[in-house]
């Protein structure tokens, strides 16, 4: 086994580890060893090199991971640096690098999530050749993008997810469907599921209280023009809370379906006779609706297309011409009946909607939009002018059973703070996180709080330059999701004036 007096002097290390069940917790030991073991003034740069298993039940399957950690010394202590994460075979626990002649052992020890001890072998390599041939591959894989550093922001790398309406567009999502990825400034072109990142260094990355969680769920709402195809589901949430964000508008006007319709409500006595009438309209609207779905569905066995699978909206108008006219007739009649006991608002760009459980609504066509939310999948479908595809019923006596009745409103941002650099209101402070808009004017600079927590920002609208605590600047196009690491000092300086939204967890 290695001696404290082995290792006092030393330059450069690279430290191999067996496969760890806590990446993070495992370089955290390792580089409590060295820094009660060594003399800080001579060291210069080190390597941990920990493999360790990634269950990813979003696929349904695990993977097997070699993170690399870049050490380097910083205020009389040694810390990460950053990080590089790549996929290998199953290792194994007999390592060659053990019974290597040059390297000597340590062990390292820590209560895992379940809080049994959990203990790992470190394999201590010292010879110059080795520590030279990983940093050449560690700068290669530099040059590439492929290289995180810690408090550097990193961009999302968004998944675009096809729906009937349109198509979402996910920066942190992670799902069957889609898995979104992160990469660095340095090259846009290479990027990595991002849970692979980020399950190497969670707490702090992410923060201790938020270590492993699921990010706030951030993404584009990006339906079709048309009317109808371009309309999204008609839902309602128990759990989930949304903020939208509304960044373009392609249809004639822009809407949401959203919460009662006033003046239908004042028609009857009570919110049940209300309920109870628009379920009627939603039940016999849904067999119309599956008369028509049926139809379709013949269309899409004769051409071999699967029955749930999302087609362009012209494939889907082209088989409508098909469809015998009373029938369409019935089917727009009903839906202009059910529609009418619903609230509309009309919304125009830079809009914000809150929506929070319970209310039914429904994004129309054409309007362009990002969306905050709670990182759950539930909702109840009420309806849907075409067919779902992702469950074979509808929600309807559930959703209106729990439905609140609340007429349609827009929201108005409370200002957090306002001077002559910048305006920050708050857009929604929900139990899971909370979501703020900052517009910075022309040359002016915002500075972000150093806190346990991560952010992550979207650029709405003009141009903003990143700026780290050594003065790097890192150039942030409208569209782009950049994630901020948890304590980290960053300044926000505004080429133009600019309109940013900020999220982070609570």
């Amino acid at each position: 086994m290695i001696s404290s007096e082995q290792i006092k002097n030393i330059e450069y290390v690279i430290l191999y580890s067996d496969l760890s069940s806590n990446p993070e917790k495992t370089v955290e030991e390792i580089l409590y060893f060295l820094n009660m073991n060594i003399n800080i003034e001579n060291f210069k740069t080190g390597y941990c090199v920990i493999p360790y298993k990634l269950f990813q039940p979003w696929l349904g399957n695990e993977v097997f991971l070699n993170a690399y950690y870049r050490i380097i010394p910083n205020n009389n202590k040694l810390i990460i640096e950053s990080i590089l994460v790549e996929e290998i075979e199953a290792p194994q626990n007999d390592s060659s690098e053990v019974h290597n002649k040059n390297a000597k052992l340590f062990n390292v020890r820590f209560e895992n999530n379940e809080s049994k001890p959990q203990k790992n072998t470190i394999t201590v390599k010292l010879d110059l050749h080795s520590f030279q041939d990983l940093n050449k591959k560690y700068s290669q894989n530099s040059d590439k993008g492929l290289i995180f550093k810690i408090n550097e922001p990193f961009l999302f790398d968004p998944v675009a997810i096809p729906k009937p309406w349109g198509q979402e567009i996910w920066f942190t999502g992670v799902e069957k469907r889609g898995v979104s990825n992160i990469k660095t400034f340095v090259d846009n072109s290479t990027s990595l599921p991002f849970p692979w990142i980020f399950s190497a260094l969670p707490s702090l990355l992410q923060g201790a209280e938020f270590s492993g969680k699921n990010l706030t769920l951030v993404k584009i709402l990006d339906p079709l023009p048309d009317e109808v195809y371009g309309d999204l589901y008609y839902e309602l949430h128990t759990e989930k809370n949304e903020v939208y964000i509304v960044t373009d508008i392609t249809s004639t006007n822009g809407r949401i379906k959203f919460g009662a319709n006033t003046e239908k409500l004042k028609s009857f006595s009570n919110q049940n006779d209300y309920k109870d009438s628009f379920l009627i309209c939603i039940k016999k609207y849904e067999e119309i609706r599956r008369k028509i779905d049926s139809i379709i569905d013949e269309f899409r066995i004769t051409e071999g297309i699967d029955l749930n699978l999302p087609l362009p909206a012209e494939k889907i108008k082209l088989w409508h011409k098909s469809i015998p006219e009373e029938l369409l007739s019935l089917e727009f009649k009903m839906r202009q009946e059910m529609d009418s006991y619903a609230g509309y608002l009309n919304l125009n760009i830079g809009d914000v909607i809150s929506v929070s459980t319970h209310i039914p609504h429904a994004l129309q066509h054409g309007v362009r939009v990002i969306e905050f939310q709670t990182p759950t999948y539930e909702r109840l479908i009420i309806s849907f002018a075409q067919k779902v595809l992702t469950q074979a019923h509808w929600d309807s006596e559930d959703a209106i059973a729990i439905m609140n009745v609340h007429p349609p409103q827009m929201m108005d941002l409370d200002i957090i703070e306002q001077n002559d650099l910048y305006l920050e209101e708050l857009v929604c402070s929900f139990k899971e996180f909370t979501s703020t808009r900052i517009i910075i004017n022309h040359d002016c600079i915002y500075r972000i709080k150093s806190e346990n927590k991560y952010k992550i920002l979207f650029l709405v609208s003009g141009s903003i330059k990143i700026i780290d605590k050594n003065q790097k600047e890192f150039l942030c196009q409208v569209g782009n999701c950049v994630f901020l690491s948890a304590n980290t000092d960053l300044s926000l300086l505004s080429d133009k004036n600019s309109v940013i939204l900020m999220c982070y967890p609570n």
